[in-house]
């Protein structure tokens, strides 16, 4: 029903500016005022039909501020991670935490990341106005949930590759 200032448009711009203008907008232009703010991310694109609805019935379970779908980070584990220096050192990302210790997958603890897939904000974290340049304080309140997405193929469009992957798997699995 709109479009988004250009100001608002860049890669570098946070979520935040774009669901302040979008909010603004529909009350405008519409009188239309919502509690909750749904966002999906159209860089990633396959998600089940019901996910949204989980999100929002978990947040309403919680009485939470917000709450983003997430999912395992799987062996891409912080305690597998490395910091290099210029010289081609390796430490490890995080002290006393390596491969040493953690050398199969099964005695890493869970961690999850924010998978992008749907987020469900309060309209109340909102400020009343915001540059380009906010950053996301705020955004997602003081009581921060996740629903843990396992949603079988993730894809997350940053690059001209993830979008062949994403087309690849468009064409091979269909939507639920």
């Amino acid at each position: 029903p709109f479009l988004r200032p250009e100001s608002f448009a860049g890669d570098r711009v946070s979520d935040l500016p774009v669901m302040v203008h979008a909010f603004q907008t529909f009350a405008r232009e519409y009188g239309y005022r919502a509690d909750l703010l749904v966002l999906l991310r159209p860089t990633t694109p396959f998600r089940r039909r019901d996910l949204a609805a989980r999100c929002v019935a978990r947040l309403l379970e919680l009485e939470a501020d917000s709450v983003r779908s997430a999912r395992e980070v799987g062996h891409k584990h912080p305690y597998w991670m490395l910091t290099v220096d210029e010289s081609g050192r390796s430490e490890p990302f995080l002290p006393g935490k390596s491969v040493d210790s953690y050398y199969q997958s099964q005695l890493l603890p869970p961690v999850y990341q924010h998978d992008g897939y749907c987020d469900v904000i309060r309209s109340s974290n909102l400020p009343s106005n915001c540059t380009p340049e906010a950053t996301m304080a705020g955004f997602y309140g003081e009581k921060r949930a996740v629903l843990l997405n396992d949603d079988s193929h993730f894809v997350n469009i940053d690059t001209p590759e993830d979008l062949e992957y994403a087309r690849f798997v468009g064409a091979r699995y269909p939507a639920d």
